[in-house]
């Protein structure tokens, strides 16, 4: 039975019908002459040749026509190359039961399409399912259409079904007028791998792949909507930038995408951190070869002997240079920027210095650590959390509490399960807005990615991808200390 897809748009998706100019541009075929699509002279354009050189030896050279093409007009629904190229990839990966009623089409990034769908789909007032934690950009578009949340809990595979049901059990239709679902984690099997009825919405992005300034994405889904959508883009964006779609047919960027996800798995495979994480998680634990598995359990060892110094030590000691900021000021703009300045620099070389003194000090008195009964102990409890494996069917977080004693520590802290929470801290968005201003260090507040972004939230997201590991260093010291400031302002 073909679907009524009317039913699932606003007024103003109903109404909108796109720019007849911009229609032109889909009859244009290669012998025809254009009189009416309003395109400047090519001979105009300021760039007229160059080159991109891409990782390994490719090169993208700029010739003429490529320029022509990314300075002029274009399709809205995106360069036919790359079009067919996404279209491959998403036949690929997803390969949709419903394929020959699926289209595709390019945007700006991927909340633009997001934005563009919802524009045309929501009421003011309308209910929403969603997951909880979220992206915060999606839920920032729901919230200009005042919408009523129906959030549904997450573990760390997404939406769990219990919540889920539970949440369906209380469910009374006559009170519902439209429902959306906002899933933005990637799952083992797609929701368009699985649309047998022609109802979902893909959204996808290269932001994370290639580059978040390119602001390149693509939207996959039922004809109906998607054409829905490019009349939409028709009347505001146009098109997605030509440059950032430039490719020679369509290919750059798909290689572009197995590129850059080769150097970001050896960059992140050269963390002992992630390959201590991966190496506890009995999912994923069959990744890691012969090397890696050593190197991430030297790293649980590591960890582990760090808290058990922690633990034996009954206050933290900070470097002077961010002991010493001055903390008799307020937390406002002005009085931030009063308290005495670090100099960067040299508090990393003083950071370095007392690496070096404490190493000098640990190889006088404990040269021989490896040869200690923890240690014996520790890798004797790591050959217990082995016997977790795929086969056992359970995740880090179910398998963490069943684990043996000596390993827990470590392992909730190099996975984070459960979510960070300090302990005494209810509101992270006010301790990073006075005093993490002051310590001069910021986060994003956990209340961003809720529905009720007012509720207080004691969680934060601490970035790690872009900063260097001496400026995450600093950074978390100085979150320790802006915690530290919290409590004592409190007495």
């Amino acid at each position: 039975m073909k679907m009524a897809y009317s039913r699932f748009l606003n007024d103003i998706g109903k109404r909108s019908e796109g720019s007849s100019i911009r229609k032109l541009y889909d009859m244009e075929m290669n012998d025809m002459i254009s009189l009416g699509a309003g395109k400047p002279n090519p001979a105009t354009f300021p760039l007229l040749s160059g080159s991109l050189k891409m990782p390994g030896e490719e090169q993208l050279t700029l010739t003429p026509a490529l320029l022509n093409f990314a300075l002029q007009y274009s399709k809205t629904d995106g360069y036919p190359p790359l079009v067919e190229k996404l279209k491959s990839l998403t036949l690929r990966l997803h390969n949709p039961p419903r394929w020959q009623d699926t289209r595709l089409i390019v945007t700006s990034g991927s909340q633009n399409g997001v934005h563009a769908a919802l524009s045309l789909m929501m009421n003011v007032g309308d209910y929403v399912i969603i997951e909880e934690p979220n992206y915060c950009g999606t839920i920032s578009i729901f919230q200009q259409f005042l919408p009523k949340w129906l959030p549904v809990a997450v573990d760390n595979l997404g939406m769990r079904p219990d919540a889920l049901r539970a949440l369906l059990s209380r469910w009374r239709p006559e009170d519902v007028c439209h429902t959306t679902t906002a899933v933005p984690k990637a799952l083992p099997a797609s929701y368009l791998s699985m649309d047998t009825d022609g109802r979902v919405l893909r959204f996808d992005s290269f932001s994370k792949t290639i580059g978040g300034g390119l602001r390149v994405g693509y939207v996959t889904g039922p004809e109906p909507l998607v054409r829905k959508i490019l009349y939409h883009l028709h009347v505001s964006i146009m098109h997605t930038s030509g440059l950032s779609q430039l490719n020679k047919s369509g290919g750059l960027i798909a290689e572009g995408i197995v590129s850059s996800m080769k150097r970001r798995e050896n960059v992140l495979l050269d963390n002992k951190i992630l390959l201590a994480a991966v190496y506890l998680d009995p999912m994923n634990r069959i990744l890691l070869d012969n090397d890696r598995t050593s190197k991430g359990k030297e790293a649980l060892y590591e960890i582990a002997v760090r808290i058990k110094e922690m633990k034996s030590q009954t206050e933290i000691h900070e470097p002077e240079q961010v002991r010493n900021i001055d903390k008799s000021s307020s937390s406002d703009s002005d009085s931030a920027s009063s308290n005495k300045e670090i100099d960067f620099d040299s508090y990393l070389d003083t950071i370095e210095q007392a690496k070096v003194k404490r190493h000098r000090s640990e190889n006088a008195a404990a040269v021989d650590i490896k040869n200690t009964r923890f240690q014996q102990d520790f890798f004797g409890a790591l050959m217990e959390v082995k016997k977790f494996d795929r086969s056992s069917k359970v995740t880090v977080e179910e398998a963490i509490p069943a684990y043996p004693e000596i390993v827990k520590d470590v392992a909730r802290a190099v996975t984070a399960m459960p979510p960070t929470q300090v302990k005494g801290i209810t509101d992270a968005d006010k301790l990073l807005h006075n005093e993490g201003r002051v310590r001069k260090v910021s986060a994003v507040p956990g209340c961003t990615f809720m529905t009720d972004e007012n509720k207080p939230c004691p969680y934060m997201r601490l970035s790690f991808s872009f900063v260097s590991k001496e400026k995450m260093e600093v950074g978390i010291q100085r979150i320790a200390l802006a915690i530290k400031d919290y409590h004592q302002n409190k007495q």
